[in-house]
């Protein structure tokens, strides 16, 4: 082993042991558990070491320090040797690594921001971890702070292109704050990477994203240390130090299997294992693992319960809707209200920032672009960075709102938005444009019909869908004041403006914008405006419709659907599929605490074709004349005498 510079025998032995240690724990968590990753945990825990217990500037009595350097495991399955570094730095209890994997664990099989002190980002599905660490890097760039992001990654999270788009974003951007570790032992679940995957030339592949490259010997500390030396110190690119290692090191009986890569040793290879590892250990049944050894660190099953499904109680006022009826209210884009809001918030909140996917035009962020370019940041075509990127910004105090298509934010990073927003219940605000089958022309790849009851479903998140331009800047920037995850969803053409000014607004609480004793229309969105004018020729046939504009989808407002069905009759009418979305959360309510006759209006279980919206929506069901037959059928049912 050449010297490092700077750094003593004695403190190079002192790492050498600390990793020895880890990689003790290691065995040892992942034999209690019955389960976990040995194979990964081990070949990474020389870097580990280098890592907490020289290079990182760390707080452990401060697990939120703002200054604090971060570190992402990107190869979440390995994080048995992160926790045993947290443990070993005071972050918790050395008994509680024990506990791995077990139901009442702060220590999960990956790792989880939420419930484990001293992580930063949660992670687990492969490739997340760098476009995490660019949102973190980028955060400190925003708010001024010297903090550096390390991120480690493994051959899987190489073989996915979420990471690439990350690279290359840092290399433009030019990162000088973010380092990447990558943990090369060329090993995976099935097998020799080579042979699956080849990821070689390696790091020639970085340096084509401008990124400063050194390659060392993962497993010899004075080069990893040298090679963390040289990646902080000031250059004009990021960093990546690709370390050569071997799965399973140092275990005689795991070298370099793939097996090892997900399979727990059972008692004898604990105790072979930690023999070769320098420790004489008599195993404790495995039943006895967890007993009294466990600290209370992280979340009680209630403050892990996301928001619930209804809104309070609270008396209705009165709706203060423009007097024009039918076709003759005047029109605007709700994006045009949304891009002059967002430029106004930009102003009120210096924390706000901007993330768009290449179509800053079509969600009409340029205003805010122009007025503060140091708090937008444009990906490009690479909307599942974005949200992960997003997801880093908001670990850092920052607003971020990430402005996409609905289908690409809903279905192509459906895992990101899933797996590390609403998971972790960061402060991201998802603003999608282009939702449902008004998007007309562009055709059924670009109309997304499934996207509200997607968000539904997702715990923790809120969903959020303005019918007209006059009420989209007041829900706007409720969303932005509310601490958690929203989703807001918009459509592409000019709907009616059906508010005047003096409306008040409040998140999860519809609005009745007509009364209506016979019958309630529930209605979000552009499809509020149809409802009103389908009410208003009901009202010609004697029919007194109700309209309620249910703006919050989730959490849906149980009080309202309530009172609606006082009225013996609900019709839903949304623009998406009658399957999950508007109508199914109704369906639920009433089925759960009022059963009332139901017809849901909205898109059939099919998928949409391109054409106008005026000659889609009746080819579909959707228009005005399908509202009023649907009324009537409802109507039938509601007479009908109940079957015996």
């Amino acid at each position: 082993m050449s010297p490092a510079e700077g750094v003593s025998d004695a403190e190079i032995e002192h790492l050498a042991g600390m990793a020895n240690r880890l990689r003790r724990h290691v065995i040892k968590m992942t034999y209690f558990a019955g389960s976990g990753h040995p194979g990964g945990s081990l070949s990474a825990a020389d870097m580990v070491a280098a890592l907490y217990f020289r290079e990182l500037r760390l707080d452990p009595s401060r697990p939120a320090w703002p200054d604090r350097d971060r570190f992402i495991m990107s190869k979440g399955h390995a994080c048995p040797v992160w926790y045993a570094a947290l443990a070993e730095r005071g972050y918790f209890p050395v008994d509680d690594l024990w506990g791995l994997r077990s139901t009442g664990s702060h220590l999960q099989g990956h790792p989880d921001m939420r419930k484990t002190p001293g992580v930063d980002m949660t992670s687990g599905p492969l490739g997340s971890g760098l476009a995490a660490g660019v949102g973190m890097a980028l955060g400190a760039r925003i708010t001024g702070r010297d903090f550096r992001t390390f991120v480690m990654l493994g051959e899987g999270d190489l073989q996915e292109g979420c990471t690439w788009e990350a690279a290359m974003l840092a290399g433009h951007r030019g990162l000088t704050n973010l380092v990447a570790l990558v943990d090369y032992n060329r090993s995976q679940v099935d097998g020799r990477s080579d042979d699956i995957v080849r990821l070689d030339p390696l790091a020639d592949k970085w340096r084509a994203w401008n990124w400063a490259v050194r390659e060392v010997d993962g497993r010899d500390l004075h080069q990893v240390l040298d090679a963390l030396s040289w990646a902080t110190a000031p250059q004009d690119r990021p960093a990546v130090i690709i370390a050569h290692t071997v799965k399973g090191w140092p275990v005689s009986f795991m070298l370099d299997d793939p097996e090892w890569h997900g399979r727990a040793p059972d008692r004898d290879q604990a105790a072979a294992a930690l023999a070769e590892l320098g420790e004489v250990w008599a195993a404790p049944p495995r039943e006895l693992k967890v007993e009294g050894s466990r600290s209370k660190v992280g979340l009680t099953p209630a403050a892990m319960a996301g928001q619930g499904d209804e809104a309070g109680a609270r008396p209705d006022a009165p709706a203060c809707i423009r007097p024009e009826r039918g076709r003759e209210r005047p029109r605007r884009v709700l994006r045009d209200a949304f891009g002059a809001e967002l430029a106004a918030l930009g102003a009120d909140l210096p924390n706000l920032v901007v993330l768009d996917a290449d179509i800053s035009s079509s969600l009409k962020t340029g205003a805010f672009r122009m007025r503060y370019p140091e708090r937008h940041v444009n990906f490009g075509v690479a909307e599942q960075e974005m949200f992960l990127a997003a997801a880093g910004l908001a670990t850092t105090g920052l607003i971020p709102l990430a402005c996409t298509y609905a289908t690409f934010a809903t279905l192509r990073a459906a895992e990101q938005v899933r797996s590390f927003i609403a998971y972790a219940r960061l402060n991201v605000k998802i603003i999608a444009s282009h939702g449902g089958l008004e998007v007309g022309w562009d055709g059924p790849t670009h109309q997304a019909g499934e996207d509200i009851a997607m968000m539904r479903a997702v715990p923790n998140m809120t969903v959020v869908v303005p019918a007209d331009a006059a009420s989209l800047p007041a829900l706007l920037r409720q969303a932005v004041a509310l601490d958690g995850p929203v989703y807001l969803r918009m459509g592409r053409n000019p709907v009616p403006i059906l508010y005047d000014e003096g409306q008040p607004f409040t998140l999860g609480r519809a609005i009745t914008v007509r009364q209506g004793a016979d019958v309630a229309l529930v209605a979000c969105g552009p499809m509020v405006s149809l409802a009103l004018e389908a009410a208003e020729q009901l009202e010609e046939q004697g029919i007194q419709a109700q309209v309620l504009d249910m703006h919050t989808v989730k959490p849906l407002d149980g009080e309202a659907v309530t009172r609606a069905a006082a009225t013996g009759a609900i019709v839903t009418v949304e623009d998406h599929t009658i399957l999950g979305g508007l109508g199914g959360a109704v369906a639920e309510h009433l089925a759960e605490h009022c059963p009332t006759p139901l017809v849901r209006v909205g898109i059939p279980d099919t998928f949409g074709r391109s054409g106008d919206p005026a000659e889609l929506f009746p080819l579909y069901g959707m228009a005005v004349s399908d509202i009023v037959g649907a009324v009537l059928r409802v109507l039938q049912r509601k007479k009908a005498p109940a079957a015996p």
